[in-house]
């Protein structure tokens, strides 16, 4: 009998084993093991070409844009659509020789399972070749800043850096050996929909590409993700309000399809609890002055999201 090594170990999500050890179904429980946002962002009717073509250089393109105008991206940085960052994580340790990489606990654990898988040794000293960092890191969510990485091949995930886009290190993606990670799965909600992108090295990058092989990321999730962060990047832009806040306004127009619906009806335990909680953030997030110096703005927002919901 095999094993298979990814089971031993434990980074939640698994809600089917839950239920068989103690008992119910998936709807019963509520998960808060992933960090998962559990209202996801809606999604809208995928062009019919995404589900029967091959994904083209112009599906590529076009969620490659999105996500530099989004994330901020540098432009002498790369960008690499992938099929959710796990694939990402455990190709990445393959891309330069193995030594020693430092990676401090408690953090995500599938970093130093790749890291070992490969052949390198997990260390907590400072000297050493590599050096992974989770900004903010998961479980305790704490912040790390330019100094702490500055390894010949410095990986920064920031699959929880959504809400805070101006603590991103965005800005150290041009240095050599350094790849940023960004997830679809946490703050979207859609961890199903298996995407995420690297940023950084473009050597580094070419490398990670062939390692990924041709197609890697779906037409389907290219298409999603591509109208997810292009709505939320024009609306923050549009209405001069955080990223955070334009994904909002943006899931306010897009949210009458049938699977927000779904999604709604699912996720209802969790919505009286969160409800308060997020409107609060929202409304520190609102200046009533604004209502004085732009009027016309604020009929705007309204109006978009009156005119995207009728």
């Amino acid at each position: 009998m095999t094993t298979d090594p990814a089971a031993t170990r434990d980074h939640g999500g698994r809600l089917d084993a839950a239920a068989a050890q103690y008992g119910g179904f998936r709807d019963d429980w509520i998960d808060l093991s992933t960090g998962i946002n559990p209202v996801p962002y809606p999604i809208e009717d995928v062009p019919a070409s995404a589900w029967t073509d091959l994904p083209d250089q112009n599906a590529t393109a076009a969620f490659i844009k999105a996500a530099r105008r989004h994330w901020r991206c540098p432009d002498d940085a790369a960008v690499l659509p992938v099929p959710g960052l796990s694939s990402a994580i455990a190709l990445i340790p393959w891309l330069t020789p193995s030594a020693q990489v430092r990676i401090t606990e408690p953090t995500y654990n599938e970093h130093a399972a790749a890291f070992r898988a490969a052949g390198w040794e997990v260390s907590s000293d400072d000297a050493t070749k590599a050096r992974v960092v989770v900004h903010p890191n998961n479980p305790d969510g704490r912040w790390f800043e330019d100094k702490d990485t500055t390894a010949a091949l410095s990986v920064i995930d920031e699959s929880f850096c959504e809400t805070s886009p101006d603590r991103s290190l965005m800005h150290l993606a041009t240095r050599p050996g350094t790849l940023l990670l960004k997830s679809f799965g946490k703050f979207w909600g859609l961890a199903g929909l298996r995407l995420g992108a690297v940023v950084g090295d473009p050597d580094l990058i070419t490398k990670l590409a062939s390692r990924m092989g041709p197609w890697p990321v779906s037409g389907p999730a290219l298409a999603i993700g591509a109208l997810a962060l292009g709505i939320a990047f024009g609306s923050a832009e549009l209405f001069g309000v955080s990223f955070a806040l334009g994904a909002f306004f943006a899931g306010m127009v897009l949210a009458e399809s049938d699977l927000s619906h779904k999604a709604a009806a699912d996720s209802l335990p969790l919505q009286d609890a969160f409800a308060v909680l997020f409107f609060v953030s929202v409304g520190m997030l609102f200046d009533p002055g604004i209502l004085v110096r732009a009027p016309l703005s604020v009929l705007a927002v309204l109006g978009v999201i009156m005119v995207g919901k009728s």
